[in-house]
């Protein structure tokens, strides 16, 4: 067993083992070039929330200054309000229009389209 640990230590500290000055270098060259394409695109995608969210404010912004958006948003709160105080009739914006919150007392339609249940085979039925 002594044979064995002096052939593996060795094995290790043999000069085959070690690499090149050369590939070091090279390999640690390759490392940082990789390095810093990794940081690179980091950067980017980063950069890219970034405008994506700065986008996405100023076109809320503009909608809300200039397209009408101020409009619909008091609409809305009003609406939700309403609701909150116990106002369950919202002012409609059209004489036609149904809100289906304001009716009293609403329908449901509950309907069954199956006769058997899906695991129940026509042949275990003994009703036929």
């Amino acid at each position: 067993m002594r044979i064995k640990e002096e052939i593996f230590d060795t094995i290790k500290n043999s000069p085959e083992l070690k690499p090149r000055e050369d590939f070091i270098q090279q390999t640690k060259l390759k490392l940082i070039n990789e390095a810093r394409r990794y940081n690179k695109r980091q950067k980017i995608i980063k950069a890219s929330y970034h405008w994506s969210a700065f986008a996405a404010a100023l076109a809320l912004i503009t909608w809300i200054s200039f397209l009408g958006g101020m409009n619909y948003l008091l609409e809305s709160a009003s609406q939700v309000m309403a609701s909150f105080n116990g106002n369950t009739n919202p002012p409609a914006t059209e004489k036609n229009e149904v809100n289906p919150i304001s009716i009293k007392s609403p329908m449901v339609l509950i309907y069954h389209t199956h006769n058997t249940e899906s695991f129940s085979t026509l042949a275990s039925d003994n009703r036929l």
